[in-house]
């Protein structure tokens, strides 16, 4: 905006005042005026003239919230903004805009006495406060009922309710849709918590078969899979318990815990190539398995060259791809030659659950659809709620009764445990 056109708009609201000086929308919009150009002393006279000449209570609320915002912009004035907040909350205890604003000053403090400030402000905001109020008419920086609960998970943390903020925070990250700034510390928050610890395997054990949702031949001499969240169990189901088959692994890491392919090899006779870029872990994958394993850049390597070299067919039965970070993996899915060869089944692992964006899920997704892919089971996840991995099959090779069967694409994290069995 042209400083004529500033100039234009502030006369007009000014002429506007002076025809009313106690007009609490004219003294409103010349408030808005001067914090929109940063001229905050200014427009915070004008918001308590407002909260001072309106008779509409909601009206007031808002003006000595974004009071309390040119305060805080000003940094030195922490009783003003603590008492005008507070101020707002008497007035309509049961908006969720103030306690938010104020829970979050606290939480910026850092202090003992103020995280114990904010968690009772959060807690009392989210027993009382009716969250489906009809909003303000600017922004107050209030995101929604997730502001409430995050102000909650970090202060609760701080005051020693560290399993509570854990839950808290999976169950932001699950259930509500983030803006991006809330999304990163949220994530960022689980991760200090070392909640996105990875391979965690959950043991199947014989006692399990009869609970399968898909029994295929040879699943009754299974003792122990090795997979983290059974896409072992998951290959063989889709194939039918296949013998002989072959895959392609990409992202090995270890030959035996959370590995993919080693319970396919060692009970099923399957013949495969796995690649990892960590010369350690294919050292210790090739001194320990039967199949090869590659060390190589899923990033620069020729897959067609590596396929050709090791006698692979065509019309592969399994294909993993599984590196750091998920557009690494994005990048290396985009990079097998498709045009070539067909994969029964495919793992993906994107990771949502710990991305900001959801650009890697999405786009592997557009992908092998585009391809003629089929999408299985969306979000499968080692736990109730760190959906991770996308299951896919080509369905010209996986029946139709099968696909059908294990059929589960809802957006849903789905754990493994109950996706694999009844």
């Amino acid at each position: 905006m042209s400083n004529n056109t500033n100039n234009t708009t502030l006369q007009d609201l000014l002429y506007t005042y002076i025809q009313d000086p106690s007009n609490s929308e004219s003294n409103f919009a010349l408030a808005l005026y001067y914090h929109n150009i940063g001229q905050t002393a200014a427009a915070i006279s004008y918001y308590l003239r407002t909260a001072e000449r309106s008779r509409d209570v909601t009206f007031q609320y808002e003006a000595l919230i974004r009071a309390s915002m040119c305060f805080n912009t000003q940094g030195i004035r922490g009783l003003s903004v603590r008492g005008l907040l507070q101020r707002a909350i008497t007035l309509l205890p049961k908006r969720p805009e103030a306690y938010f604003v104020l829970s979050r000053w606290y939480e910026r403090e850092q202090q003992v006495e103020s995280w114990v400030n904010c968690f009772t402000l959060a807690s009392l905001a989210e027993s009382i406060c009716d969250f489906n109020a009809p909003p303000l008419r600017t922004s107050v920086d209030y995101p929604g009922k997730y502001g409430i609960l995050f102000e909650k998970a970090v202060s609760g943390w701080w005051v020693g309710l560290c399993d509570d903020a854990k839950d808290l925070f999976r169950d932001l990250l699950i259930n509500y849709p983030l803006d991006k700034v809330h999304r990163a510390a949220v994530i960022n928050n689980l991760k200090f918590m070392n909640q996105f610890v990875t391979k965690q395997i959950i043991p199947y054990k014989k006692e399990k078969h009869y609970r399968l949702h898909r029994q295929f031949p040879g699943s009754t001499d299974i003792e122990v899979n090795y997979s983290e969240s059974y896409q072992d169990m998951f290959v063989l189901t889709m194939t039918n318990g296949k013998r002989n088959g072959t895959y392609l692994e990409i992202g090995s890491a270890s030959p035996y815990y959370g590995n993919n392919t080693y319970l396919l090899e060692s009970q099923f006779d399957w013949k495969g190539v796995s690649m990892d870029i960590d010369a350690n872990a294919v050292k210790t994958f090739s001194d320990q398995r039967k199949n090869p394993c590659v060390l190589g850049d899923g990033l620069v390597v020729d897959f067609d060259s590596i396929l050709t070299r090791h006698n692979m067919p065509k019309d592969i039965d399994y294909l993993q791809v599984d590196a750091e970070p998920p557009q690494t993996t994005l990048n290396i899915l985009k990079r097998i030659p498709f045009d070539k060869y067909r994969f029964a089944v495919i793992t993906f692992e994107h990771d949502a659950y710990a991305e900001v964006e959801d650009t890697v899920r999405q786009e592997s997704r557009q992908f092998l659809a585009s391809l003629g892919y089929v999408l299985i089971a969306r979000n499968i996840a080692p736990d109730i709620w760190r959906g991770y991995e996308d299951w896919w099959v080509h369905p010209d090779l996986v029946s139709r009764d099968i696909r059908d069967k294990m059929m589960d694409v809802t957006e849903a994290v789905k754990w493994c445990e109950d996706y694999m069995f009844a």
